[in-house]
């Protein structure tokens, strides 16, 4: 398969430079909700792209759901930024094929190599997967606004220097100033070095 476009979602929390275990797992599971409910979104994009029959289209979304969940997602995490306190997640259009895949219908897995299909699958890849990936997370903001402490306050566009890149921040602020002690900041530096140990094997994993 062709390189096919990337998303990057920043997750970024605003206030104090210091933050908490408990506040820094919160940005994390923020982070892991919204790479979901993307990730979903998108696959329910291709099937619809796909033209695939209705019940073969409900019956894949629902597996998607119910058994996707035990799944890792298909994230990578780009960085860590200590001080700002941000966080950033890649997610690339054809590893969204590898989840898909799992949960397809078997009409649509039967014809998943048909020379249609594959123009289909193409075609979406290099021109539609994460356009409307801003107003997904937008949507999830409202359904979804809190992780712990944290809030999400705001989704914004930002510029990419890459064509095949698209970027967008999600703002989180606390619900109540906290102080971190020595041994907090023990705890979210050795979370960091375990997150970017496992970054090939993806985050959630």
């Amino acid at each position: 398969m062709e390189t096919s476009r990337a998303l990057e979602i920043r997750f970024r929390l605003t206030g104090s430079d210091k933050v908490s275990p408990e506040d820094f797992i919160s940005l994390f599971r923020c982070a892991e909700a919204f790479s979901r409910s993307v990730t979903e979104a998108e696959a329910l994009s291709l099937l619809d792209h796909l033209d695939a029959p209705s019940e073969a289209r409900l019956d894949s979304l629902r597996r998607l759901h119910a058994f996707g969940r035990k799944l890792p997602l298909p994230v990578e995490v780009a960085r860590v930024e200590r001080g700002s306190w941000s966080v950033d997640v890649a997610i690339y259009g054809a590893a969204l094929l590898f989840v898909l895949k799992e949960y397809l219908h078997p009409v649509v897995k039967e014809a998943w190599d048909e020379s249609d299909i594959r123009a289909r699958v193409k075609s979406f890849l290099q021109d539609k997967v994460f356009r409307r990936a801003r107003q997904t997370a937008e949507q999830k903001a409202v359904r979804n606004p809190e992780y712990g402490r944290l809030r999400v306050t705001n989704v914004s566009p930002l510029e990419s220097t890459e064509p095949d890149r698209i970027r967008v921040e999600v703002t989180l602020e606390r619900g109540e100033i906290t102080y971190g002690r020595a041994s907090d900041d023990e705890l979210v530096e050795e979370f960091i070095r375990t997150i970017m140990r496992r970054k090939d094997a993806g985050p959630f994993a």
